[in-house]
């Protein structure tokens, strides 16, 4: 049975649906913030060129996928914009139904409409599969380090 939904950018009303810290849950530590905290974060990450699409079960209304896009215009290229693209999660409940290849095309089409000369992205080495099936390639190594907060 496939799921009828749609896609849509990131907006407060997101955060009084079911599914959105579930959602994130499924990729990493995601603990509930509330509303205010919710919507400060919201503008503050939109401010900085960053945009947060959903994908929304429209049976239910439920968040049922998130994946992130950032652009950064770079003095490279006379001022190019390349994207990254960011937290490419699904529901628990509907990973079967390739939800997340959805959102990547959805990201792609946003990140090409916006003239990125590329876009790039980090993932697991188990999950290279899934973006090498939709046109991504690897290329160098991601690195990383993370100091204790």
């Amino acid at each position: 049975m496939q799921i009828p939904y749609s896609i849509q950018k990131l907006q407060k009303k997101h955060f009084e649906k079911k599914g959105f810290f579930e959602t994130l849950q499924a990729l990493s530590h995601a603990p509930i913030l509330d509303k205010d905290t919710c919507e400060q974060l919201l503008q503050s990450i939109t401010q900085q060129w960053t945009s947060i699409f959903v994908a929304i079960d429209t049976q239910t209304e439920d968040v049922i996928g998130t994946i992130s896009v950032m652009l950064e215009q770079k003095f490279l290229r006379q001022g190019a914009i390349a994207a990254h693209i960011e937290d490419v999660s699904v529901h628990p409940n509907y990973q079967k139904q390739w939800i997340w290849s959805l959102l990547l095309e959805y990201a792609r089409t946003f990140a090409l409409q916006n003239k990125a000369y590329k876009i790039i992205l980090d993932c697991d080495t188990k999950l290279v599969w899934r973006y090498t099936k939709n046109w991504f390639s690897e290329v160098g190594v991601c690195m990383r380090f993370s100091p204790q907060v």
